[in-house]
């Protein structure tokens, strides 16, 4: 039916319920508080008969956890409406998707229009409910899209609930929380190199709080820097996203507050706000949160003042999530815990960093300390221990090596393009299929190949019903001996036609040819590496020459694509110049598995340099691989190698770059 069963002011009632019920599942009430906090709401807002919640087990058996007028829809008295209405529910949970029925369960003749709505709530693991509502007359299909969306929020909001209650109230879990939390702290509070402090308080920290991002804003005199990001192991400052990390963190170090996102942190300035706001939508987020840390206050302040303003923030801890747009109170409380520790150990670390020259006097302290009282002992040593360094570096041998980046590929490899202009409609493959030579990978369609080859087609027939024409007239003229000249003109038309009936054939072949060429098929045996194809492709316009996929052979050999910087390049040469063959060998270490060497011979050279983003000027060279010795053979793995460029002195291996920078920018 397309009844209208919501007012016009409906979406905007809807987005309200669906914010209190968010606000709801964020609170620290009880399941059965929130079960009928919940179905409060939702009856009056889609104006409904009837609502109940059941609760499916792991054995798969329903549950009702809370109803409004349920008894009156028949479905618990009558057992063949129970059977019916049990199955919506399993199909609704299995499915995973909201549905809804047109005819009421009751099966009463006086109800035609009713309708009931069925949608599954699911947490992480798996669906462990479903929310069904009866209404007394169906949606229009207006309706229905807010409504579904409705549902959509607060099955949404509901499992929220459910995760966290879980979380906080399970004492299993509580129990491991508790033991990683140990575990954190003990990790963060071992060194005292802030660096590392910052890294662990990022990387360790998001584990433990269980968020999208973790970051680390600290006051670097009259800046703020982000010194660590959870998943980073180093910082991109002039990145947009880090910029406005720092001014976040900024902001929560001078207000000496905790800033972000959510309802429980009124009387947020203005300016804050639009930062705030800003933010969320350079990086994607959608909560926020920014907690300030403090060091940890003197005992003896602490006992003579009790009530006195906590300290001045000296750095901020992030917390983003990307998924969910609200906190649960167990992880507030958590993430403040966390701060008070991650607060005392940054300042510890950053206090002992600030020792003026602290690596080298300990140093020279351990060895002052051997030498002290004998200041003759302490001259000889000083005399050769130089020596004996000048003559190691300058007689003993080290083996020269390069180290350069690059990436494990197939040697067999094709990358197929547009032919024409055109949009994708079909898209017959998925990353890391495998296909063969001539298959079809993809399907374009261009309107105007087709609106010209139907126009070429036209224009052939024409002129083929011409051609007939003209024959015809012709025998015609012969059998009553008409005129010469009436002859003549005809067979020249007769030939005009011909060649522009063979021109007309000619370009329907063409035409033809192009529209075959709209269908993609694999130019190799081999695997579709380009990863979500259909996502990336389908329906998308493309122009001739755009790349569609790449097809890998992962069956033939296999090399290592590594980029050398351009001013390495002069010992590869003259280290290939004393090999016979000139392939040198290398090693190098895959990112896949770092625990293995691998071990492979330099095959073929760029012959010139391009430039990358990150390593400037670098030459390609192509390293050849034995397959047998990777275990695991991923395209693309990043890989670290070393190519062996002869044997040089030991001090030139060490200390060779620091003369060639001095060559190329002072001499």
């Amino acid at each position: 039916m397309n009844s209208t069963l919501l007012p016009e002011t409906a979406p905007d009632r809807l987005a309200t319920v669906a914010a209190e019920i968010a606000r709801l599942a964020n609170s620290n009430i009880s399941a059965e508080m929130f079960v009928k906090g919940l179905l409060d709401r939702i009856r009056p807002a889609l104006s409904a008969r009837s609502v109940a919640l059941w609760g499916l087990s792991q054995q798969g058996a329903f549950a009702l956890v809370g109803e409004q007028n349920l008894a009156e829809t028949g479905v618990t008295r009558d057992p063949a409406l129970s059977r019916a209405n049990i199955r919506h529910l399993l199909d609704t949970a299995t499915s995973g998707k909201i549905t809804r029925q047109s005819e009421a369960p009751t099966g009463r003749e006086g109800e035609p229009g009713a309708a009931v709505l069925f949608a599954p709530v699911s947490t992480r693991k798996r669906c462990v409910g479903v929310l069904q509502i009866f209404l007394a007359q169906d949606l229009s299909p207006v309706d229905w899209i807010d409504v579904e969306s409705f549902l959509d929020e607060v099955c949404s909001s509901t499992a929220y609930f459910l995760n966290w209650r879980e979380e906080s109230y399970s004492m299993t879990m509580l129990s491991q929380f508790w033991d990683r939390f140990d575990q954190t702290t003990a990790q963060i509070h071992s060194s005292l190199d802030r660096q590392l402090v910052a890294l662990r308080i990022a990387n360790d920290g998001r584990r433990l709080l269980n968020c999208d991002r973790l970051s680390l804003v600290i006051q670097h005199g009259a800046r703020t820097r982000v010194l660590a990001v959870s998943g980073q192991e180093q910082v991109n400052h002039s990145s947009n996203l880090v910029r406005s990390l720092a001014e976040l963190g900024n902001l929560a170090i001078q207000a000496n507050r905790e800033i972000g996102t959510g309802t429980d942190l009124p009387g947020t300035p203005a300016a804050i706000e639009h930062q705030i706001s800003e933010h969320l939508q350079l990086g994607g987020a959608r909560l926020v949160r920014v907690v300030p840390l403090r060091a940890p206050a003197a005992e003896r302040d602490t006992e003579e003042h009790p009530a006195a303003a906590p300290n001045a923030a000296f750095a901020a801890l992030i917390l983003e999530q990307f998924t969910e747009a609200w906190l649960a109170p167990t992880t507030i409380d958590r993430l403040y815990r966390y701060a008070v520790h991650a607060g005392a150990a940054l300042h510890n670390a950053q206090t002992h960093q600030r020792v003026f020259l602290l690596p080298v006097r300990q140093a020279l302290g351990a060895a002052w300390g051997h030498l002290a009282g004998r200041p003759l002992l302490k001259l000889a040593a000083a005399g050769i221990t130089l020596l004996l360094a000048g003559v190691i570096c300058a007689s003993v041998p080290a083996t020269y090596r390069i180290e350069a980046r690059g990436k494990l590929m197939p040697a067999v490899q094709s990358s197929v393009f547009a032919p024409w202009d055109g949009v994708v409609t079909e898209v017959l493959v998925t990353g890391g299929q495998r296909v063969e030579t001539g298959q079809v990978l993809a399907r374009l369609h261009n309107d105007e190949l087709q609106s010209q080859l139907l126009a070429s087609r036209n224009r052939a027939a024409e002129k083929r019903q011409q051609l007939e024409t003209l024959k015809a007239e012709i025998g015609e003229t012969n059998r009553r001996a008409m005129a010469p000249d009436e002859l003549v003109r005809l067979r020249g038309r007769l030939a005009q036609t011909r060649v522009e009936l063979n021109d007309a054939t000619e370009r329907t072949e063409a035409l033809e040819h192009q529209l075959e060429q709209l269908t993609i098929r694999a130019p190799i045996t081999g695997t579709v590496a380009s990863f979500q194809v259909e996502q990336s492709l389908l329906h998308r316009p493309v122009r001739r020459g755009d790349l569609l996929v790449e097809v890998m052979d992962e069956d033939a050999e296999w090399r290592l694509e590594v980029a050398v910087p351009e001013q390495r390049m002069g010992h590869l040469v003259a280290a290939q110049a004393q090999v016979p063959d000139g392939r040198l060998k290398t090693e190098f270490v895959l990112a896949t598995t770092p625990e293995d060497t691998c071990h492979g011979e330099v095959a073929e050279v760029g012959t010139r340099a391009n430039t990358s983003p990150d390593q400037g000027s670098v030459v390609l060279v192509h390293v050849a691989v034995d397959r047998d010795e990777i275990r695991h053979c991923r395209i693309g793995a990043e890989a670290i190698s070393k190519i062996e460029c002869g044997q040089k002195s030991l001090g030139y291996v060490l200390f060779g770059d620091a003369v060639e920078f001095v060559q190329r920018h002072v001499w």
